[in-house]
């Protein structure tokens, strides 16, 4: 039958401290299985939580580790047991079920894989929980949790820590990135179009700012005229473009240059047109 030793792995002789460590070892790679998807690996789980809380119990009381210890038959033990398995029946738990120490095929119905190491399925050493690589052949053992980062061995079909599905959550990360890609592509072409339409706006403003200039100068506004159209048709164009939501200082400067070439484009328009009335009325 198994002993409590056994079970925590520990010496005959292992102090109180090194008792403590070796059950937060076991109790805390036990307790990641109580939300395993598998209820044949939950039921497994609680039963060893149970018996590690019953070794701990004993062990670590000076006088109930005596009393185990008698009842095992250990030399040096504190005698005055007077049926010694009597004593070990009444102490010792429900059977410990000790994990499959093959490894089991992923996906075989009712499956139960080994909890206590990685089996490398290249060559199945068994290797520590928690290994990157076997240590006999130099096979891969682990993998992060697509989800959760968590890390879990090569041929785990859910996360321990997370509960989720690897090959799901693998799923839905390549859709992610996908999706980032696309957005990242669509974010550089947007970019590299941003360039151009600040240039647009700034020779729009440019050119309306030359235009307004010359309109003062007697007969030089006609060569106002087409900078002001030129400059009004390429701000328009700057303000019909959805690339340049995020950039207010190049619209804005595309809509004065807009407004201001406009404006006395229609006055001169307007003018002419008066002056061609009136020299019409006038015959």
């Amino acid at each position: 039958m198994t002993t409590y030793y056994e079970i925590l792995k520990v010496q005959t002789t292992a102090s109180v401290s090194e008792i403590e460590s070796a059950f937060e070892t076991q109790y805390n790679q036990w307790r990641r299985l109580v939300t395993h998807h598998d209820p044949s690996v939950v039921a497994q789980a609680n039963q060893a939580l149970i018996t590690l809380e019953q070794v701990r119990t004993t062990l670590t009381d000076p006088a109930k580790r005596s009393a185990y210890d008698a009842g095992i038959g250990m030399r040096g033990a504190v005698g005055g047991i007077a049926d010694p398995e009597a004593v070990l029946r009444a102490a010792m738990p429900p059977p410990f079920t000790q994990p499959p120490t093959k490894a089991v095929p992923a996906g075989q119905p009712g499956a139960v894989q080994r909890v206590d190491a990685w089996i490398c399925p290249k060559c199945h050493t068994a290797n520590s929980i928690g290994t990157g690589f076997c240590k006999q052949c130099g096979q891969a053992l682990s993998r992060n949790c697509p989800n959760c980062n968590y890390m879990v061995e090569a041929s785990a079909q859910f996360c321990p820590a997370c509960g989720k599905s690897i090959e799901e959550a693998l799923r839905e990360r390549e859709m992610e990135e996908q999706r980032q890609a696309i957005l990242q592509r669509q974010e550089a072409e947007r970019l590299a179009s941003i360039g151009p339409m600040r240039k647009i706006s700034t020779d729009a403003w440019k050119y309306t700012k030359i235009g307004c200039v010359l309109a003062f100068i007697p007969w030089a506004v006609i060569a106002s005229v087409p900078l002001w159209i030129y400059s009004a048709i390429k701000a328009r164009e700057v303000l019909n473009s959805n690339l340049l939501t995020d950039d207010i200082e190049t619209r804005e400067m595309a809509n004065k240059a807009y407004r201001w070439s406009v404006l006395p484009l229609a006055i001169v328009v307007s003018g002419v047109v008066i002056y061609l009335c009136t020299l019409v009325f006038n015959q």
